[in-house]
């Protein structure tokens, strides 16, 4: 899928077409973190503009490609204000970054939130991505691995001089 301020567009791998292009629940929202697991897109926004001021948010939401519905979830437990990432792994999803070292797994089958082990640095504009059961996230200046089994982030390199814009895949 490919997610603008205000209409996300879903593309078939399988059929290799585009389907349905879809409004995003929150006219207002500027910014969010997006994912998508077991045929739902989730939606964690990061911020928003009340026409004075940004606004930091907890929403969360889900979007069933199949019935085609947007649904509001239970609340994230932290606000994280800057940009974080919303990653999938093993039917969880996971809120990392913002400026918190905190981490939060959402569980779709109960709809609660809860705390994981937290990360040894903030990152905050970092990226993020799964490889191997694992989830790798990039900072500025330390890249992490997140085991999920052990509820442990290892710490890789410390002092990294990383470019702007780095993407991890």
């Amino acid at each position: 899928f490919v997610a603008e301020c205000d209409m996300i567009n879903i593309y078939d791998c399988e059929t290799n077409t585009w389907l349905d292009r879809i409004n995003h629940p929150v006219s207002d929202l500027k910014i969010f973190a997006i994912a998508c697991l077991n045929n739902f897109i989730y939606i964690a926004d990061y911020f928003f503009y009340n026409g004075e001021d940004n606004i930091s948010s907890r929403k969360f939401k889900s979007y069933s490609i199949e019935a085609k519905q947007w649904t509001s979830l239970k609340l994230m437990n932290e606000v994280r204000i800057g940009m974080f990432k919303l990653i999938a792994l093993n039917n969880y999803l996971y809120i990392i970054g913002g400026d918190t070292k905190t981490v939060e797994r959402y569980d779709p089958e109960k709809n609660i939130w809860e705390f994981v082990s937290s990360t040894h640095t903030i990152h905050s504009f970092s990226e993020a991505t799964v490889h191997n059961g694992q989830i790798f996230v990039l900072s500025e200046t330390l890249l992490e691995i997140y085991d999920p089994q052990k509820n442990f982030w290892f710490p890789i390199k410390d002092n990294l001089i990383v470019p702007m814009f780095v993407r991890l895949i």
